[in-house]
């Protein structure tokens, strides 16, 4: 799973062993607190950035589209 942390958020806070010192105090395993103690779901997290990615981009894409059809430059 550690390999799966490294693919969509390196750690800056470890030397590669898997375990942090947190901002909240506590060692834990990467990516596994927001540093308010708190667990988080660092892939529902990371759909959630994708989401929002592709969402502009597909406005964007329909932004573009609709320039072409009424021939004016994007």
């Amino acid at each position: 799973m550690q390999e799966f942390y490294d693919l969509i958020a390196p750690c800056d806070m470890c030397g590669g062993d898997g375990e942090c010192t947190c901002e909240c105090g506590d060692i834990h395993e990467c990516h596994q607190c927001d540093g308010s103690g708190k667990s988080i779901n660092i892939r529902n997290l990371y759909e959630k950035k994708l989401r929002a990615e592709v969402n502009c981009l597909l406005a964007y894409k329909l932004f573009v589209d609709g320039k072409k059809e009424t021939g004016e430059s994007a």
